[in-house]
């Protein structure tokens, strides 16, 4: 199970790395369609979920057998086959309505009448999209090799994720992705079924990236891979910043109209990240001016007892965006070796040494990472 550990006060708070406190990693429907070694449609037997401890370890899994009615993908010749359902996933048995969801484990042995249902624990507990495992359900079976070190099945087929599980009714939607002509298919998909839109758009934006990804007209490649970088449709804009990153100067240089403009302020420090990646000396002035105007407008807040030292709580709005902007904008300054931006630095750290922003000292630390990393030792400091 591979996860997404948030760390940083840019997120809000820092999650400590429990067995219930990690995030999921995303995954979108063509990986989960084509990392499956098996796909069936099938269901669960009910007497067969079993609670397997995994001793000394903090974690467990589940067994079940399926029925299988259908081969989607790969060779099968029985018709039952013993899964696994990994850590992090949980059945939970119900009563005939669908309420009082309770745990399959060694300590209910629970023996359910009702629907049972699977459950998400890798975070705080989210029901999946599925009515039940007894009945028909699209099963996407892998293995367990290499997602995590405790699974005593690591070769056993099951399902490691949300995504490995979905209901029946997206079988038509989920089989375009193994045709011969997936894109058409799934394009005419995302116009016609406003069920399947959401989740399609990823796939065909996908599809637009690796286009536009071999644009030999840097320029023109980068253009066009902006907006799926500013975009908020999952996956997206980390496959078009790599877009923007192969362009060079040119990914650069089409990114500076946008980070001046009022309406994409809060994408202004996705934007700083790829400068960074590409070390874009041109950028340099604009991270100066950015960083000046964040720490001035923290300094009015400051002194006119908005917020006081020891005391800060970031909110999510202009707070969260000035923050952001020194912070990214500090980092990039330190990655191109800006000299000429130690006086905007040693401003925004003497700034923050008065604000003691005690959760997360990472300004103040990015601070003297520059000084560290750029100002030469015979500066003085």
């Amino acid at each position: 199970m591979r996860h997404l550990l948030l760390t940083g006060i840019i997120f809000g708070l820092v999650i400590t790395n429990t067995a219930w406190a990690e995030l999921r990693m995303p995954y979108a429907d063509e990986q989960v369609v084509q990392r499956a070694a098996l796909i069936v449609i099938g269901h669960a037997e009910r007497d067969t979920i079993k609670f397997v401890d995994h001793p000394g370890a903090g974690s467990h899994h589940h067994l079940a057998r399926l029925t299988i009615t259908r081969i989607v993908k790969g060779e099968l010749a029985e018709k039952h086959l013993d899964i696994v359902i990994r850590y992090g996933l949980m059945p939970l048995a119900t009563d005939v309505d669908r309420k009082n969801a309770k745990r399959i484990d060694a300590v209910t042995l629970l023996r359910p009448t009702g629907p049972i249902i699977l459950a998400d624990y890798s975070g705080e507990r989210n029901d999946l999209q599925i009515d039940d495992l007894t009945k028909d359900q699209i099963w996407f079976l892998r293995t367990g090799e290499g997602e995590s070190d405790t699974d005593p099945v690591p070769h056993m087929l099951g399902i490691v994720d949300p995504e490995d599980i979905q209901p029946l009714s997206l079988l038509d939607y989920f089989q375009g992705y193994l045709r011969v002509d997936s894109e058409s298919f799934i394009r005419e998909l995302f116009l016609k079924d406003p069920v399947v839109r959401g989740r399609a758009q990823v796939y065909l934006a996908a599809c637009d990236l690796r286009r536009i990804a071999v644009d030999p007209d840097l320029t023109r490649r980068a253009i066009n891979a902006v907006p799926y970088f500013l975009s908020h449709v999952p996956t997206g804009p980390e496959e078009a910043q790599k877009v923007l990153v192969s362009c060079g100067k040119a990914g650069g240089a089409v990114l500076e109209t946008y980070f001046d403009q009022w309406g994409y302020r809060r994408e202004k420090g996705r934007i700083m990240q790829v400068w960074k990646e590409l070390a874009y000396t041109e950028s340099v002035p604009r991270m100066i001016a950015t960083v000046e105007q964040a720490t001035n407008w923290f300094d009015g807040q400051l002194k006119s007892g908005v917020i006081e030292p020891g005391n800060l709580k970031l909110d999510g709005g202009e707070q969260m965006i000035y923050y952001t902007d020194i912070y990214y904008g500090i980092s990039v300054l330190t990655e191109l070796k800006a000299t000429e931006a130690v006086k905007t630095v040693e401003k925004a750290h003497a700034l923050w040494k008065r604000i003691d922003f005690r959760p997360n000292p990472q300004i103040v630390e990015a601070c003297e990472s520059y000084f560290k990393r750029v100002v030469p030792a015979s500066s003085g400091r």
